[in-house]
């Protein structure tokens, strides 16, 4: 529609009016892309899975998705990383997953082949278990059981320890207070945080029995590669007659990260 730009009575120069044009034409659309490709294939021949970390060669039926270091995984289950490309095969390195079967089996012709993601690498836990040993507790603070645990790698650990605590022929004028504890003793060295436990012994004359089977706090624990953990405990006032031992320890250090 003309629209003016101005209006007067009487007009004392020439005014100008807008006229839209006409609309251009809508632009025809692109051509269609080309199919993409499938990001799995097929062996197009039977072929046997080779020694651990060993090559084998394998034809299949399209290879161009694929690229050197990609990690395959065929039915088996069998994973594989990917060395080399070829016209029609893929030169292709047995992983031996947990999990994948042994060398030697034979993967027959027409197994997909697909895209596989690597495996974690597991850290190995830590462990300590003594039993039937006889350490009696003293007024000053030790290791018990020579329980200890070293940390493989820097990062974060799930800490739980236990002693079991007997008395024999024990006799206390008072109650006691057995103190036990986790403490690093490498890197520091220093208690560890929140893994404290202590229990109160009672009166007790010619007592021998089982006093305590005592789970410390779990504890979560960020360490260093090669940190020792150990299990102490020690007692505020010994006993009168007898003692106060530990017969049991056990420690886990467990890798959450």
């Amino acid at each position: 529609m003309a629209s003016g730009q101005d209006c007067c009575t009487p007009c004392p120069t020439v005014q100008t009016t807008n006229i839209p044009g006409t609309p251009g034409a809508t632009g025809a659309a692109g051509a269609a892309g080309a199919d993409g490709i499938n990001a799995f294939t097929y062996t197009t021949a039977d072929f046997a899975t080779p020694a651990c970390n060993a090559n084998v060669s394998v034809l299949v039926a399209e290879n161009s998705w694929m690229v050197v270091g990609q990690t395959l995984s065929l039915p088996g289950p069998a994973h594989f990383e990917v060395v080399a490309l070829g016209a029609g095969s893929v030169t292709l390195k047995f992983l031996c997953y947990n999990g994948d079967i042994s060398p030697a089996v034979t993967i027959v012709s027409g197994a997909k082949v697909s895209p596989s993601g690597t495996q974690p690498t597991l850290l190995p836990e830590q462990s300590f278990y003594a039993v039937a040993g006889a350490q009696s507790l003293t007024g000053s603070n030790a290791q018990l059981l020579s329980a200890v645990v070293t940390l493989p790698t820097t990062g974060s650990y799930l800490i739980s320890a236990s002693v079991r605590l007997d008395f024999v022929t024990a006799t206390t004028l008072a109650s006691a207070t057995v103190f036990l504890k986790l403490r690093e003793t490498t890197n520091g060295p220093a208690d560890v945080a929140n893994a404290v436990r202590e229990l109160a012994t009672g009166v007790v004359t010619s007592a021998s029995y089982t006093f305590s089977v005592s789970p410390l706090p779990n504890v979560v624990y960020s360490g260093t590669a090669g940190d020792t953990i150990q299990l102490q405990g020690s007692i505020s006032v010994v006993p009168y007659v007898g003692n106060v031992k530990a017969v049991e320890a056990t420690i886990l250090a467990l890798p959450i990260e």
